[in-house]
């Protein structure tokens, strides 16, 4: 996923990342608590999808700039 600079002046844009950051901040509450392994396991992998998701609209993207060249 990749998001640009008019992606990340939207309100939809701020309003989705809050929500985001909402459900990750309960599913590591939940993860607090005892659990067996494989609910444990479940909710890791939403965790794990949740922050990659988050990271990647927190990316800005990398600008390579052309080197110039010498006139002479």
């Amino acid at each position: 996923m990749q998001f640009n600079d008019v992606d990340r002046s939207q309100i939809w844009f701020k309003r989705l990342q809050d929500s985001l950051e909402e459900r990750l901040q309960k599913l590591r509450e939940q993860n607090d608590r005892r659990m067996d392994l494989e609910d444990t396991a479940q909710l890791r992998g939403q965790i794990h999808e949740l922050k990659h998701m988050l990271a990647a609209m927190n990316d800005t993207p990398t600008i390579i700039k052309p080197q110039r060249r010498q006139p002479y």
